[in-house]
């Protein structure tokens, strides 16, 4: 967790997918903003009724602090986190986020010979995700969502 005001204006300094070849760098801030949006626009759209003030709040924060580590020990990639099952509602948002962001992100901003099988890899850790956040929300609701997050983005794989 970030602790300090100093800190969080170092994530603008942490490099992402540094031992993958990319087009574009993108730092730990800017992924943190992206997850945000995303957690915030999937509580909304799961949600059975409009979300309290408090609970988007929460959700926001987890998103903006999600990978805060990171801070101090660099981006770690993703073959080499543990991978956590979701605690609740809003933690398997966000990771559904984290997960959709980044096979966003590779999908489009990825090169060289590994491209594909990054992108993959990411695709199958959503689709994880996907399916362990069913014990917290609406699954079907949630797939179609997501789903149609994929298809408005023009990425190339869908969940069953």
């Amino acid at each position: 967790m970030i602790t300090s005001i100093s800190e969080w204006m170092r994530t603008s300094d942490v490099r992402r997918w540094h031992t993958v070849n990319v087009t574009k760098e993108q730092t730990l801030a800017e992924h943190h903003a992206l997850v945000a949006g995303i957690s915030v626009a999937l509580l909304f759209a799961v949600a059975k009724e409009d979300p309290d003030p408090f609970t988007v709040a929460d959700t926001l924060m987890r998103a903006l602090t999600h990978d805060s580590y990171e801070v101090i020990a660099g981006d770690v990639p993703s073959g080499m986190k543990p991978e956590k099952e979701p605690l609740d509602s809003i933690d398997a948002i966000v990771g559904v986020a984290d997960s959709l962001e980044a096979y966003w992100w590779i999908y489009n901003n990825g090169a060289g010979s590994r491209k594909p099988e990054i992108v993959e890899f990411n695709f199958r850790k959503l689709k994880h995700r996907v399916a362990a956040a069913g014990s917290f929300t609406d699954a079907g609701k949630l797939t179609r969502v997501v789903n149609e997050m994929i298809m408005e983005l023009g990425l190339t794989f869908t969940l069953p």
